[in-house]
């Protein structure tokens, strides 16, 4: 878990500067979001060893675990209707979720994947490309 924390703690911040800039988020935005990163992480490393000398180990990991998991997804529904109060606070940020949460979405994400697999295998475009603007440039440049 702490690994884990560490990686998404690293990765947040070294892709801040596109974060902010992609969502127009002033400095203090950025603050804020980064903070549910920050916050929970600050928790595990002052209290996780304590609590686990007593509850042990696995108990703490699974208690981090709610802690991280509630800090970084608190909507319900997701994503929140326009007209939802939190969204009208000065010191609140709302970021969209992947919404990869539903079987549906999940199912429509494996497909997807699957098409771009086969496609790559036999040498074709893929359906769905990430970066479709390779298809777009000179062979050469390939």
């Amino acid at each position: 878990m702490y690994l884990i924390t560490y990686v998404d703690r690293v990765n947040i911040a070294t892709a801040a500067s596109e974060i902010r800039r992609d969502l127009g988020l002033s400095n203090t935005r950025l603050g804020l979001a980064l903070s549910a990163f920050g916050y929970p992480y600050l928790l595990f490393q002052i209290f996780g060893g304590w609590i686990g000398d007593r509850v042990g180990p696995r108990r703490t990991l699974f208690l981090c675990g709610v802690i991280w998991a509630a800090a970084l997804d608190v909507t319900d529904p997701e994503p929140l209707p326009a007209s939802d109060p939190l969204l009208t606070l000065e010191n609140c940020l709302v970021v969209p979720h992947i919404a990869s949460a539903s079987g549906a979405t999940r199912g429509k994400m494996a497909e997807m994947a699957a098409a771009n697999l086969l496609a790559g295998v036999r040498g074709e475009r893929l359906p769905t490309p990430i970066n479709p603007e390779v298809y777009e440039s000179p062979a050469e440049t390939r």
